[in-house]
């Protein structure tokens, strides 16, 4: 059995409907993601070698399928679940530098708009007097800065520091471990 009959087999046994256009649309990716360093780990598709394992929960029945990769989630053409899959894996990468204490910047490396608006979604930025209690203006100025062409300039630098810091690592840790 190929890999993705095998993935929509499992997906149908585990759902409350017995085809997988019904079937797809219950399930759900659950926050985290683990990494799979010697990359052993196989799919319940049976694809094997994932490297980023993710868990997925119908929500109809509570049921949790895992390991699946990324490209099993793909299969659920849901611009919900890619997005998350996505996310939770940027998100992980942030905090593992974090934790390795590198120096985070607002760049490429680690950041994308997608990014930032769903951390804005999720309440990384809070109501301060520094942002006129208004989280959006972190944001803005976030995604301002982000999208900048010309060098930060040291209060920039300074702001986006504290941010990345105060703000998103620990809301991205709160969302892969609530």
């Amino acid at each position: 059995m190929n890999s993705l009959k095998q993935l929509k087999k499992i997906v149908i046994d585990n759902s409350t409907t017995n085809d997988w256009a019904s079937a797809r649309n219950e399930w759900e990716v659950i926050p985290g993601v683990r990494e799979d360093q010697d990359v052993n780990t196989t799919c319940i598709c049976s694809h094997p070698n994932l490297r980023y394992i993710y868990a997925i929960r119908n929500t109809k029945n509570g049921n949790i399928l895992t390991p699946i990769g990324d490209i099993c989630i793909h299969q659920f053409d849901s611009n919900t679940m890619t997005n998350d899959a996505s996310n939770y894996l940027a998100l992980y990468k942030l905090c593992q530098a974090a934790d390795a204490n590198e120096n985070i910047t607002l760049s490429t490396k680690y950041f994308s708009r997608k990014l930032l608006l769903y951390l804005y979604d999720n309440n990384a930025f809070q109501p301060s007097k520094f942002n006129s209690y208004n989280p959006w203006n972190d944001y803005n100025f976030m995604l301002h800065m982000f999208n900048k062409r010309s060098p930060l300039s040291p209060a920039q630098k300074k702001k986006v520091s504290v941010l990345i810091k105060y703000n998103i690592i620990p809301c991205a840790r709160y969302i892969l471990n609530p």
